[in-house]
């Protein structure tokens, strides 16, 4: 697996878990 492909994929994961930390804190 490509270095770069890793870093994306990492960045990917960490705005979905920002996304739902946002959501959670409007509940």
């Amino acid at each position: 697996m490509n270095f770069t492909i890793s870093l994306q994929y990492i960045m990917y994961i960490n705005t979905m878990i920002d996304e739902v930390v946002d959501t959670s804190n409007y509940v």
